[in-house]
């Protein structure tokens, strides 16, 4: 192996404030002009990445953003061959998606010359922080606040 391409879909769920259900990608890649590559290893953390805040519609989450990366004919027929560049295209045009951020991977070379069996392991960390979320909020929250921020000032 000299070069490796790997799609990681999760499903990514948001349930307090936001309702949301999506896709996200998780892609990693690299390449050895040395010699065969043995394994991979990262360690990362997933970051959501949003163009706009979230609205607590239901209408207005049925955008593109939240469809599945692939298609159910897609994951139904076994024989499809996926090209990697229309798939990074469509989801680097969502307004919803989330990054794969690592530092530093590390490609291991343990490969003997005369070894057969040569087995490639691949080991990914996906961290999950904390992040802020951007959302719209309700009108019922707008006027709870409202109420709070009237409260405090009499």
């Amino acid at each position: 192996v000299k070069r490796i391409q790997s799609f990681l879909i999760f499903d990514f769920r948001l349930q307090k404030r936001v309702r949301l259900d999506t896709d996200v990608l998780v892609y990693a890649a690299t390449e050895s002009s040395l010699s065969p590559i043995s394994g991979y290893d990262s360690d990362g953390q997933l970051i959501l990445r949003q163009s706009d805040p979230f609205s607590s519609h239901v209408a207005d989450r049925k955008t593109a953003a939240y469809e599945p990366i692939l298609s159910n004919e897609a994951e139904a027929n076994a024989t499809n061959t996926f090209k990697f560049a229309d798939i990074l295209k469509t989801y680097r045009a969502r307004t919803v998606a989330a990054d794969y951020v690592t530092e530093y991977p590390i490609l291991h070379h343990d490969f003997s010359p005369d070894d057969e069996n040569r087995a490639f392991q691949m080991r990914m960390k996906v961290k999950i922080p904390q992040q802020t979320i951007r959302y719209i909020p309700t009108l019922v929250e707008v006027l709870k606040d409202a109420w709070i921020k009237y409260l405090s000032v009499v």
